[in-house]
Protein backbone atom coordinates (compact mmCIF):
# COMPACT_ATOMS: atom_id res chain seq x y z
CA UNK A 1 0.00 0.00 0.00
CA UNK A 2 1.63 3.27 -1.08
CA UNK A 3 -0.18 5.50 1.41
CA UNK A 4 -1.84 5.07 4.78
CA UNK A 5 -4.33 7.46 6.28
CA UNK A 6 -5.49 7.28 9.85
CA UNK A 7 -7.33 9.37 12.39
CA UNK A 8 -5.59 9.25 15.77
CA UNK A 9 -6.52 10.64 19.16
CA UNK A 10 -3.73 12.20 21.20
CA UNK A 11 -3.38 12.42 24.97
CA UNK A 12 -5.21 15.77 24.88
CA UNK A 13 -8.29 13.98 23.56
CA UNK A 14 -8.13 15.83 20.25
CA UNK A 15 -8.16 13.76 17.08
CA UNK A 16 -5.73 14.40 14.26
CA UNK A 17 -5.43 13.10 10.73
CA UNK A 18 -2.17 11.45 9.76
CA UNK A 19 -1.07 10.55 6.24
CA UNK A 20 2.02 8.39 5.83
CA UNK A 21 3.79 6.87 2.85
CA UNK A 22 7.03 4.98 2.40
CA UNK A 23 7.39 6.52 -1.05
CA UNK A 24 9.86 9.32 -1.12
CA UNK A 25 13.06 8.60 -3.02
CA UNK A 26 13.65 11.68 -5.18
CA UNK A 27 13.16 9.62 -8.35
CA UNK A 28 9.76 8.38 -7.10
CA UNK A 29 8.37 11.87 -7.61
CA UNK A 30 9.25 11.83 -11.31
CA UNK A 31 6.09 9.70 -11.63
CA UNK A 32 2.84 11.64 -11.72
CA UNK A 33 1.01 8.85 -9.85
CA UNK A 34 3.40 9.17 -6.90
CA UNK A 35 2.94 12.95 -6.80
CA UNK A 36 -0.83 12.39 -6.94
CA UNK A 37 -0.75 9.97 -3.97
CA UNK A 38 1.21 12.50 -1.92
CA UNK A 39 -0.98 15.49 -2.80
CA UNK A 40 -4.24 13.61 -2.31
CA UNK A 41 -2.96 12.43 1.08
CA UNK A 42 -2.07 16.00 2.06
CA UNK A 43 -5.54 17.21 1.04
CA UNK A 44 -7.07 14.43 3.18
CA UNK A 45 -4.85 15.20 6.19
CA UNK A 46 -5.93 18.85 6.00
CA UNK A 47 -9.59 17.80 6.01
CA UNK A 48 -10.04 18.99 2.44
CA UNK A 49 -10.87 15.67 0.80
CA UNK A 50 -14.00 17.26 -0.71
CA UNK A 51 -11.69 19.53 -2.73
CA UNK A 52 -9.82 16.63 -4.38
CA UNK A 53 -10.91 16.45 -8.04
CA UNK A 54 -12.56 13.22 -9.15
CA UNK A 55 -9.38 12.12 -10.96
CA UNK A 56 -7.11 13.32 -8.14
CA UNK A 57 -5.03 16.43 -7.53
CA UNK A 58 -3.39 18.09 -10.51
CA UNK A 59 0.28 17.14 -10.52
CA UNK A 60 1.54 18.71 -13.75
CA UNK A 61 4.93 20.36 -13.36
CA UNK A 62 5.75 23.81 -14.73
CA UNK A 63 9.47 23.04 -14.93
CA UNK A 64 11.35 19.79 -15.62
CA UNK A 65 11.97 17.77 -12.46
CA UNK A 66 15.52 16.44 -12.37
CA UNK A 67 16.05 15.33 -8.77
CA UNK A 68 19.32 14.69 -7.05
CA UNK A 69 19.92 11.00 -6.41
CA UNK A 70 20.30 9.92 -2.81
CA UNK A 71 23.54 8.49 -1.51
CA UNK A 72 27.14 9.61 -1.21
CA UNK A 73 30.11 10.09 -3.51
CA UNK A 74 30.87 12.11 -6.63
CA UNK A 75 28.04 10.46 -8.48
CA UNK A 76 25.45 11.92 -6.10
CA UNK A 77 26.27 15.66 -6.18
CA UNK A 78 27.52 16.04 -2.61
CA UNK A 79 27.01 19.45 -0.97
CA UNK A 80 24.70 20.65 -3.73
CA UNK A 81 22.06 23.08 -2.49
CA UNK A 82 18.64 23.66 -4.10
CA UNK A 83 18.50 26.28 -6.80
CA UNK A 84 16.04 29.13 -6.78
CA UNK A 85 13.74 28.93 -9.83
Amino acid sequence: MPGLKHILEGSSGKSARVFFTTLGHPYDFKLSNVRKIALNGIYWALGKENEIPEKGAKVNLDVPYEPNNSGFGEKYKMNKIPEVL
